[in-house]
């Protein structure tokens, strides 16, 4: 029932259904399984993706679809919920506008003071601080974030990996070796000792990566890949960051704004509502996922997914 009161918890604290999250209907048990049900959506990002034979989305589309996630991860830190599997499968496309889109799946996320609960993250957005049993907080989910982005930019998976120590190795391809000091807990250091990178050879190789010269959205993305997690953007820094606000200054972008993006985000969230308490102190979790499956304990007991 976790991910029932974890739902419980949104639809309590998203009153004007502007976080672009799904919303509980109603939730009972039919044989022993537990169902919930939600207002209708269409395809997951992923599914859109393989339609369009994964050819990327324009730019514009990419911005639009990133400003309502970031509106989602403003919703969700300031609930004290980190959804822990953010990616293209859980990220629902509404039937009749394929400009709004509703973040789903919540049976992986957990309160943000609670350190001990276990959950996982698929493996090609998960965070280094996760693989290397460091430390971790809300932070995964902007992680996760850059990684949708440049898969929508470009169709593919920014890291197309099966397994942790590969996607380590990828990840220190792309952005150089990680501090030292997220190394003491692994037994990887002899692999992952290197050069860092400087945010300039960093900048480059993303930009061949993405195959763009934005320079906007090469710094959103490498904001989004910093390593460390007291570094790297927050939600509320995202929605400030130039890329995005470009959105917003534009007068054609404004026109094909949808009505559910905002910048002024204190008037969709009530400063009062009812979030889990936060903490500084974060736990560890396992580890998981082969591509883009979720690892971790399964049973008898999942929920099964409604629309009504």
């Amino acid at each position: 029932m976790a991910e029932v009161e974890i739902l419980e918890l949104l639809q309590k604290n998203e009153k004007h259904d502007v976080a672009n999250i799904v919303h509980m209907k109603e939730h009972f048990h039919f044989r022993n399984h537990l169902c919930i049900t939600f207002d209708l959506m269409g395809k997951n990002l992923f599914e859109v993706m393989n339609e369009r034979e994964f050819r990327g989305l324009g730019t514009s589309q990419v911005r639009s679809h990133a400003i309502s996630l970031v509106q989602s991860l403003q919703f969700l830190s300031r609930t004290g919920i980190i959804h822990c599997d953010l990616k293209p499968d859980n990220i629902l496309v509404a039937e009749d506008d394929s400009g709004v889109i509703k973040v789903a799946d919540f049976g992986a996320s957990r309160l943000e003071h609670l350190n001990t609960y276990p959950v996982t993250q698929t493996l090609p957005y998960m965070c280094p601080e996760v693989i290397l049993k460091n430390p971790f907080s809300k932070a995964i989910d902007m992680w996760s974030l850059g990684c949708i982005l440049a898969e929508l930019k470009t169709g593919k998976v920014l890291f197309d990996v099966w397994e942790k120590y590969e996607l380590l190795l990828q990840m220190k391809k792309l952005l150089g070796a990680p501090p030292k000091g997220m190394l003491t807990k692994t037994t990887l250091q002899y692999v992952l000792s290197g050069t860092r990178y400087s945010r300039r050879m960093t900048r480059w190789r993303l930009s061949m990566a993405l195959d763009t010269a934005n320079q906007r959205f090469l710094d959103f993305i490498q904001r989004c890949l910093t390593y460390e997690p007291a570094m790297r953007m927050t939600p509320d820094e995202a929605m400030q960051h130039p890329w995005i606000k470009e959105h917003f200054q534009s007068p054609s972008s404004r026109a094909d704004s949808s009505p559910h993006q905002s910048t002024n985000w204190e008037f969709m969230v009530d400063s009062t509502c009812n979030a889990a308490p936060s903490t500084s102190r974060a736990g560890h979790r396992p580890v998981g996922a082969r591509g883009r499956r979720r690892e971790g304990p399964l049973n008898n007991d999942g929920p099964t997914f409604m629309g009504t």
